[in-house]
């Protein structure tokens, strides 16, 4: 890496480190994950690529129950990493759990990876809103798997019902990525 990249790379995750401590703070208003996100290379979000087989690992959730991965075989899988503290997962939860109930029954399942310091804060949110849907504590394996180089939100892959990984987006709440990506939801969930 040159110099000059280097350079520019470690200001732009100073800036990240600065500006997430704030949104955590609750400093930023709800465009502040968009704001966040301007500063990420897209390259480092992509663990999990497009093309790749979904990975998921038996995990403690939110709710204290294991999650097991073979429950999600065959279907039409979302994973969207959130956490308490940011203002875009404020407003997507619901939306998600809308979604989620207006699908379930095609075979369409939501995994949430829940960042926060505290699994509390997101147990007790995830009770709050009354999502349905399974969210797993982060783990190493889904640290690796999908942030392997930061702790970002929103943060979304979408899988087909070959398991395979069909689209990812970066930064963008539920209402924009559900809206651009309906007609690919759809169509995967037939």
């Amino acid at each position: 890496m040159t110099p000059k990249l280097f350079t520019a790379k470690k200001q732009a995750d100073a800036t990240y480190v600065s500006n997430s401590n704030l949104a955590r703070r609750g400093h930023l208003q709800t465009g502040g994950a968009l704001l966040l996100a301007s500063f990420l290379p897209p390259a480092t979000v992509q663990a999990q690529a497009v093309g790749t087989p979904l990975k998921l690992f038996p995990a403690s959730q939110l709710s204290g129950e294991m999650f097991n991965p073979e429950t999600f075989k065959g279907g039409v899988t979302l994973i969207y990493v959130w956490a308490s503290w940011c203002p875009h997962c404020l407003r997507d939860l619901p939306i998600l759990q809308a979604k989620y109930e207006q699908h379930k029954s095609k075979g369409f399942n939501i995994l949430g990876i829940n960042i926060d310091d505290n699994p509390d804060s997101g147990a007790k949110l995830a009770k709050t809103y009354k999502i349905e849907f399974p969210s797993v504590k982060l783990t190493a394996d889904y640290r690796q798997a999908y942030l392997p180089n930061r702790l970002s939100t929103p943060a979304w892959w979408i899988a087909g019902r070959d398991g395979n990984v069909v689209d990812s987006s970066f930064g963008n709440g539920a209402e924009f990525v559900y809206s651009a990506r309906k007609s690919l939801i759809d169509k995967l969930v037939g």
